[in-house]
């Protein structure tokens, strides 16, 4: 079952603004960009990986697309945990320990 991140009011203005900047940037290369999935799919994302949604914000476009549309492409749905050996660049340091990737 997918865990989703509940976002505090900050990290919702953040992911409002990155929204933003992903769509502006999905429509000028006239590519479909939804509200909703990007919203699950970052808060699925941020439940196993917590993501710093500031830096990922402030990102130069390279890395800001890297991490935006990896997210995208390498979610599992059904998981809610990231395939592919992708890992977004915006992570937050955590342990090993608490590492999804690592389990205990």
């Amino acid at each position: 079952m997918v865990k989703f991140a509940i976002f505090s009011p900050d990290e919702s203005l953040l992911v409002t603004k990155i929204f933003s900047r992903a769509q502006n940037m999905a429509q000028h290369d006239q590519i479909a960009f939804d509200r909703e999935s990007f919203y699950m799919d970052l808060s699925a994302t941020h439940a196993t990986i917590p993501l710093d949604l500031d830096r990922l914000l402030h990102m130069d476009d390279f890395n800001f697309v890297h991490d935006v549309y990896g997210i995208i492409r390498h979610l599992n749905r059904r998981t809610g945990l990231l395939q592919h050996g992708f890992l977004p660049r915006c992570t937050l340091p955590v342990s090993f320990i608490e590492s999804p990737f690592f389990p205990p």
